[in-house]
This record gives C-alpha cells, sequence and structure tokens, in this order.
C-alpha cells in the first residue's frame, strides 16, 4: 500500500541559492540516501521529486525479493508445479 506523505518544509538559504532540507524519517520513507539522484519536476506551481532508480540496486533488490518469496511458499510452489 502506497501511503501519501505531506511534509512543511521552508527554503534554507544557501551560497547562490536555497534548499530543501530533509530530515531523516521523511528521507526513510521516500527510500533515498545522500548517494540518490532525484529527478524534480516543477509544473502549475507544484514541485514532484522522484529517485532516479539505479537499474543493478533495482535489480538486486528484486532478485533478493523473490528469493525470500520462494523461501516462505517454497511448499505451496512445489504443490503448485505439481
Amino acid at each position: 500500500m502506497i501511503q501519501k506523505l505531506t511534509t512543511v518544509l521552508k527554503l534554507t538559504p544557501v551560497e547562490n541559492g536555497f534548499a530543501l532540507i530533509f530530515d531523516q524519517p521523511t528521507l526513510d520513507r521516500m527510500q533515498v540516501d545522500g548517494d540518490t539522484t532525484l529527478e524534480m519536476t516543477a509544473e502549475k506551481g507544484k514541485l514532484t521529486l522522484q529517485p532516479i532508480l539505479d537499474k543493478e540496486k533495482e535489480d538486486r533488490e528484486f532478485d533478493s525479493s523473490l528469493e525470500e518469496v520462494c523461501d516462505y511458499y517454497s511448499d505451496v510452489l512445489q504443490k503448485l508445479a505439481k
């Protein structure tokens, strides 16, 4: 289930502009860290941020999840295969 997260932030002045500062719980819920590249879209007064997914990381996470599901449901899957 996808949960909507609404956070109120103020722009923080930095050298040549402004920055949005995210607290750690927000970063955790967004599943991003300091190494994550974000794509920002501005449209009709709304900013949208979304991570640019690392294909290799995404593949590793998928493989790990698939292995967990196969381990957990191995008995059921074997019965279905017959």
